[in-house]
């Protein structure tokens, strides 16, 4: 989502990029644990935000940076800043929201998706979304199998992992049938 936000002509994802941030990431995670302090971790939501605002600048981030360390030694100041309406923070995710599914919808049908990425993505939303408004339809499962329910996304994330992994080892295992039938041939 980063990259789509900064670059005009993006197409797919860097993989090589998302691979050195995720990194960092998990240094930074690392070091924050190690020093006892509370993980400094990126989040989806505030990506939607710079998005939609169009509020992308490295100064910017080093400017909360600053706020957050002044923020850090006053905390009768940060008591003050952290104290919102309810409204406010409900219109705020709101908007967050609506950024965050166009930006996933428009990264997943940036690659053309075909049959078994329609029936994967369509699946994992119709479990996720069967999960909020039929909360009953779930609640005769095995103890071991609710923590995988509590969530509607986690449902959904985890329906879509497994179903993809599932497709994926039929579609290699026909490709290979093809492969044999053809060298046989």
């Amino acid at each position: 989502m980063c990259e789509k936000v900064n670059d005009d002509e993006w197409t797919k994802p860097d993989t090589k990029r998302i691979g050195d941030g995720l990194m960092a990431d998990g240094i930074a995670v690392t070091i924050s644990g190690v020093l006892g302090g509370v993980a400094s971790d990126t989040s989806s939501s505030n990506v939607s935000l710079s998005g939609a605002s169009g509020a992308t600048s490295k100064w910017i981030g080093v400017a909360a940076g600053a706020l957050f360390i002044l923020l850090g030694f006053s905390p009768k100041l940060s008591a003050l800043l952290s104290i919102m309406p309810a409204p406010v923070v409900g219109a705020i995710i709101v908007f967050v929201v609506c950024f965050m599914m166009m930006s996933g919808l428009q990264i997943i049908l940036s690659s053309k998706p075909d049959t078994r990425r329609t029936f994967v993505i369509g699946t994992a939303l119709c479990f996720g979304l069967s999960l909020d408004m039929l909360p009953d339809l779930y609640s005769h499962l095995a103890p071991w199998l609710r923590p995988f329910f509590e969530s509607s996304l986690t449902l959904a994330t985890v329906m879509a992992v497994a179903l993809n992994q599932l497709l994926r080892v039929e579609e290699t295992l026909l490709l290979r049938r093809k492969s044999d039938a053809a060298k046989a041939a």
